[in-house]
């Protein structure tokens, strides 16, 4: 204790005395002097224990001055008193008291606990800085400290209670005991119920509130806390404009005994829980009068130009008519400020208050910006009425719910109906030009974009609106990210956002960042590109556009998948993958194509067509010319593994679309598609025309490939190690491990140190090492086997180095028998039971001629140089030549088996073992067939196997300190099984060792609600590990 008066402040319950008392007694075990008092009666009661103190009290009587001052001559120690109720002494004694206070030596210390402020004068004192003060705020419960009384009452079951007393009491301790007192006799299964009841009328701690803490307020404190817990919270300054002149000391003084709190921190006072919970059921404000007072709250927010919380108490009030009149001429400022909520609260109004179209249009913007697209054009269409003509606010808010889906044929008949007057000057008329130019851009339309957001341009500088000219310069940086400007894109860009910033509404600042993160990361800015991005998210969250939260979403997972955090990149792409499938928007091809980019790379090139194909189906029926290109050249690139030929088709039209966002993307697909069809001068023309373009873009991601591309095509020394510092110097850790890896292999015995780094490096992120797709692995891959079968993932057979087409087979039954051959894993199976699986129902002598001529189709197909034939027979069973065909199947079990023996030897390469064994497994055993019986016994030892070293990889990686690459397998092993409890459990207390509680925390409820979703009882937080 420092100073020499502490006073402690806190209404009944708050733990004063018991607090005291125990610091008291703590004190005197140590050694050192308290004096107690009660509530004296007279002033003897009070200086009277400390005369006792002196050597030789002051006589005839001891007073105030004269004990004090004895005190200072005597004292050699602290003597602290401590006096309890001292808001209640008699005036006598509190006159006394003063003088004590006031007098007091140095070495005396006072401790003063009350209810209420005293009736002493300690301002002066306080301003010379004698005086603590303590009150309820300090003796609350922090949250989570009731944890030990619950525990000791109602055991550890009762545990799971704690957040919902924490919140029905706020932390007051005579709350809190009361609360989980009368819950001591209660069945588990009745304890929420129960507890709710508690704060119910007839509840112990309603009538405690009620007839300890309310019943002693003056009247004039209890309805300000009415009226608080009516407006749920309210600053000094409503307060005073709902008729409470003296709120702000009152309400100081309502904090300090703990009886109101500052809301979420901020600068507005709300009531204790208990507080709240009494007054609404026992006490509420009368209906009447809470209509007058939140109509004259409205008045006080529309004063001061804060119309969404103006509107809120219109709403309370049913002040219907109030409400329209207020969007009628604020509306519109409402939802730029992002205030969707405010807005959309008054759409359940009779319909005759909101018939104005006015209104109408506001409530389909607020719509469409929420993604109700379906209310917002009914919207839309009862403010246009009967008028084919709509004025340029309506037409460009109506065209943007199919523009925002990716309709964008529709968009642009919309945008031709407005109505502008020759010579328009507002700024209305300047966004839907801008609008307008999007639209065609996006069409790839860049004559009509540049017509439009020129004229954008020019009427927004003359009208000096602040949305108009963001809108207008975030489109000219679109329109010029197209046509391959950057300096351009770069500037207008960067004119968007201080146009955003000196006043634009949240829509339009919201459009340029996410614009702006786009464009860079078209140029490789990854890590600009996710706060860029971060920025468009928070705006969107701010504004409620679930639309641009999306496109926000899909450019900050690109831009993690890029540098090299690929988990967190498909966790905002599939993110984004399902708001845009909610909001039915075409545009759901963006970040479909972001999640192909990822299983491209990483080799899964079934899950990367799929999502390619998708894509691309979409982006043909929109028109969009980035999701398009993207697609072509992304699907082009997938193709190649097994038909080139389409995928030179599809790298062809990905460059003819002639987008200049992407068009370095689209080349370089072009060139390793040529190159791995061994056409090496239509490879190097593409890297060639790439790399230039990249360089005038000043795209470095684009011209470190284009720079490995023709390196592989005539190797060059030094080009690769250039493309691999290239990457470096961008922090795109997987394209760097690209060209370390390629310039390795390129250098043969030499290299293979630096190979086996690389490897390693692309292993840990997810890359494996056979990816067929066309890029640098498939074109600096060893010598492949004469015949290759892959039934790991998507069924493909190579011959020589070449897929064999689908035509090739004729019929579907030659694959099903080779891949029933793969199965037995060269053992033999007998014709009978051949006959059997592919022809069930056949008569037994059509079926043999039937497989006679299979095999002779199969042979055909898989026929070699040498003469030698992989299907071998003889009349009663056929069987697979593993010594002639490598089976990718083969290789992983081989692999996991001796990874594990490794293992489990304790062997210095058995990590690089299990990471071998990680990437041979490039997918479920024939993924994407139908289920065979003949398969399942196999697919189950794949998916064993592949859980084995998966498991043994996250427990090796975590062992050596590797958190990360932990976390990425043990995601891995809940892909296969999601309801795997032991590995939820396991990344759990992986994370928490960590130190990385938030996410082990979101891990645990991710698992506590996967274990619901089955019926299960989640396990208790884990604890540590030995």
């Amino acid at each position: 204790m420092t100073r020499r008066i502490c006073l402690v402040t806190a209404g009944p319950g708050w733990g004063k005395t018991t607090a005291l008392a125990a610091w008291a007694r703590a004190r005197e075990h140590s050694g050192n002097p308290v004096i107690w008092l009660g509530r004296p009666a007279d002033t003897r009661e009070l200086l009277g224990p400390l005369a006792a103190r002196l050597p030789a009290p002051p006589r005839p009587g001891p007073d105030a001055a004269a004990v004090c001052a004895a005190l200072d001559a005597a004292l050699r120690e602290d003597l602290v008193v401590v006096l309890d109720d001292a808001d209640e002494v008699p005036g006598p004694v509190a006159d006394v008291l003063a003088a004590v206070c006031r007098l007091a030596p140095p070495r005396l210390r006072l401790v003063l606990a009350c209810r209420r402020e005293p009736p002493l004068p300690l301002g002066r004192l306080r301003g010379q800085g004698r005086v603590a003060d303590v009150d309820a705020r300090e003796l609350a419960f922090r949250r989570g400290e009731e944890t030990g009384l619950i525990e000791a009452l109602l055991g550890p079951d009762g545990l799971e209670l704690a957040p919902a007393v924490h919140y029905a009491t706020g932390g007051w301790p005579a709350a809190v005991r009361l609360m989980v007192d009368g819950l001591r006799r209660v069945p588990r299964d009745r304890l929420p119920a129960e507890l709710e009841r508690q704060i119910l009328p007839g509840g112990r701690l309603a009538a405690y509130v009620a007839d300890e803490v309310l019943a002693a307020e003056p009247p004039g404190n209890v309805e300000l806390l009415r009226h608080l817990t009516a407006f749920r919270q309210a600053d000094d300054h409503l307060c005073r404009a709902l008729g409470f002149s003296s709120a702000a000391g009152a309400l100081a003084d309502l904090a300090r005994r703990g009886l109101v709190r500052r809301a979420d921190g901020g600068e507005t006072w709300a009531p204790a829980a208990p507080i709240r919970a009494v007054l609404e059921h026992h006490d509420p404000l009368p209906p009447a009068q809470r209509v007058i007072q939140h109509r004259r709250a409205a008045a006080y927010f529309g004063s001061r130009a804060q119309h969404a919380r103006a509107l809120a108490h219109l709403l309370a009030a049913d002040d219907h008519a109030g409400v329209a009149a207020l969007l009628i001429e604020h509306g519109t400022r409402l939802v730029d400020a992002g205030e969707i909520d405010a807005v959309l609260a008054t759409a359940a109004l009779p319909p005759r208050f909101l018939d104005d179209p006015r209104i109408q249009q506001v409530l389909g913007h607020a719509r469409q910006i929420r993604g109700q697209w379906a209310d917002a054009l009914d919207c839309f269409a009862r403010a246009a009425g009967d008028h084919d003509e709509l004025e340029p606010a309506l037409a460009w808010r109506t065209a943007l719910v199919p523009q925002s889906r990716g309709y964008l044929g529709e968009a642009l008949k919309i945008y031709q109906r407005a109505r502008v007057q020759e010579g328009e000057q507002d700024a209305e008329t300047a966004l839907l030009w801008a609008w307008r130019a999007a639209a065609h851009r996006a069409t790839g339309d860049r004559a009509a974009c540049r017509e439009h957001v020129t004229q954008a341009l020019a009427l927004a500088d003359r009208c000096g609106d602040a949305s108009a000219r963001c809108a207008a310069y975030t489109a000219l940086a679109s329109l010029a990210a197209a046509e391959g400007d950057r300096a351009a894109a770069d500037a207008y860009g960067l004119a968007a956002l201080e146009a955003g910033a000196a006043g634009g509404s949240v829509l339009h600042r919201a459009w340029a960042h996410t614009e702006r993160a786009l464009n860079l990361l078209a140029y490789g800015m990854t890590r600009a590109a996710a706060e860029e991005a971060d920025v468009a998210l928070d705006l969107c969250v701010m504004s409620g556009h679930r639309a641009l939260r999306a496109f926000a979403l899909t450019v900050r997972g690109c831009a993690r998948r890029a540098s090299g955090r690929p988990d967190e990149g498909v966790t905002d792409l599939r993110a984004a993958c399902a708001m845009f499938e909610e909001l039915g928007s075409r545009y759901v091809a963006w970040p479909l194509c972001g999640l192909a980019d990822v299983h491209r790379v990483r080799g899964e090139l079934l899950a990367a067509r799929t999502a390619y194909e998708h894509a691309l189906a979409l982006t043909e029926a929109s028109g969009e010319v980035i999701g398009l290109t993207w697609a072509l050249a992304g699907l082009a690139r997938v193709r190649a593994a097994d038909d080139h030929v389409a995928a030179r088709g599809l790298a062809d039209r990905a460059v003819a679309v002639g987008d200049g966002l992407l068009a370095v993307q689209a080349l370089l697909a072009r060139g390793w598609v040529s190159l791995g069809g061994g056409d090496v001068p239509e490879a190097v023309a593409d890297a060639e025309r790439a790399a230039a373009l990249a360089r005038e873009r000043r795209d470095l991601p684009g011209h470190a490939e284009a720079l490995l591309l023709r390196a592989m095509c005539e190797p060059a020394a030094g080009t690769a190690e250039q493309a691999a510092l290239l990457w470096e110097g961008i922090d795109d850790p997987v394209g760097a491990a690209h060209a370390a890896l390629a310039a390795a292999r390129a250098a043969g015995p030499r290299g293979r140190g630096r190979a086996r780094l690389a490897e390693e490096a692309l292993r840990r992120y997810g890359v494996r090492l056979d990816n067929r797709a066309a890029g640098p692995l498939a074109s600096s891959a060893a010598p492949v086997p004469e015949l290759a079968v892959q039934v790991l993932g998507a069924f493909a057979v190579t011959l020589r180095g070449r897929p064999v087409p689908t035509s090739a087979w004729r019929s579907r039954k030659a694959r099903d028998l080779l891949k029933i051959l793969v199965a037995r894993r060269g053992r033999p199976v007998t014709r009978e039971r051949l006959m059997e699986l592919l022809w069930p129902c056949e008569e037994p002598g059509r079926a043999a001629r039937r497989l006679s001529v299979l095999l002779s189709t199969l042979r055909s197909v898989l026929e070699s140089e040498s003469g030698a034939e992989p299907v071998a027979g003889d009349g009663s069973a056929v069987w697979l030549d593993l010594t002639l065909a490598r089976v990718d199947l083969e290789d992983f079990l081989s692999a996991a088996a001796e990874a594990v023996a490794a293992d489990d030897a304790g062997r210095d390469d058995a990590l690089d073992a299990l990471l071998a064994a990680a990437e041979a497994c490039t997918g479920p055993f024939l993924e994407g067939d139908p289920g065979q019986e003949w398969a399942d016994a196999i697919a189950e030892e794949v998916r064993a196997a592949h859980m084995t070293v998966l498991r043994r990889l996250a427990v090796r990686l975590r062992d050596r300190g590797d958190v990360d690459g932990s976390v990425r397998y043990a995601l891995r092993l809940l892909e296969h099984d999601p309801y795997d409890e032991e590995t939820h459990l396991w990344l759990v207390g992986t994370l928490r060792e960590a130190l990385r509680r938030g996410e082990a925390r979101r891990r645990y409820e991710i698992y506590a609600r996967l274990m619901g979703e089955i019926g299960v009882d989640p396990a208790p937080w884990p604890g540590r590990r030995p």
